[in-house]
């Protein structure tokens, strides 16, 4: 049993676009136990239908079941009010991070399921336009990738999801790439604890394309160290 704040380990790692001072969210999260607000959740859980329970009394605890999974993660020490990450029973890189107010926590055992699903244009450009798609456009959104641990992030990489269309990444505005993988990754770390590094996102929108509603863009993000 242990005690795991937020903003370590896989949590290590915030997104915000530049300027701007909320995260950028892989998942909506809806679901949750007396006393416990889930807050986010990685994108390495996937869409799907998870598990949230606390354990006992006292010591309080709480466990995570990511979706897929039937083992439950490494029961986590709730001692006081705040922030805690949960990590997934088979991947621990699947955590969901929680708010806790420990006055409102059940007296006993509490479980309840957690309904995760992806949100779409998180990452990109505005809304385009139907003249702008008639004649293709090309946007550039500048995002700011924050270590809000006390460690520094070695190796840290980013990549672009397989799936993703018409997307192209940066470190400095000018040389662009279409990685799809960790080893061909653009490399971003080592970053600093307290540190920011920039990442730019260029969509491409071809002359006369479709119109799309719901675009799921997805970037990966490796890293060691927190």
């Amino acid at each position: 049993m242990t005690v795991l704040r937020a903003g370590t380990r896989g949590d290590a790692l915030r997104v915000r676009v530049a300027g701007g001072s909320s995260d950028v969210a892989s998942l909506a999260v809806v679901g949750a136990i007396r006393g416990v607000t889930p807050l986010a959740a990685a994108g390495r859980c996937g869409p799907g239908t998870g598990a949230l329970r606390s354990v006992g009394a006292p010591p309080r605890r709480l466990q995570w079941r990511e979706p897929g999974s039937d083992a439950w993660g490494r029961p986590v020490r709730v001692e006081a009010s705040g922030s805690y990450l949960l990590e997934g029973g088979d991947d621990r890189d699947a955590w969901l991070r929680v708010r806790v107010d420990l006055a409102w926590l059940a007296p006993g055992a509490e479980e309840a399921r957690v309904f995760l699903a992806d949100r779409h244009n998180e990452l990109g450009s505005d809304d385009v336009a139907a003249g702008e798609a008639e004649a293709g456009d090309v946007e550039v959104l500048e995002l700011e990738l924050h270590n809000v641990s006390a460690n520094r992030l070695d190796g840290l990489t980013a990549w672009l999801d397989p799936a993703a269309e018409g997307l192209e990444l940066s470190a400095d505005d000018d040389a662009w790439t279409a990685p799809t993988s960790e080893g061909s990754g653009i490399a971003l770390g080592p970053l600093d604890a307290g540190a920011h590094v920039a990442l730019y996102v260029r969509r491409t929108i071809g002359a006369g394309a479709p119109p799309a509603v719901a675009i799921l863009n997805q970037v990966h993000f490796a890293w060691t160290g927190a």
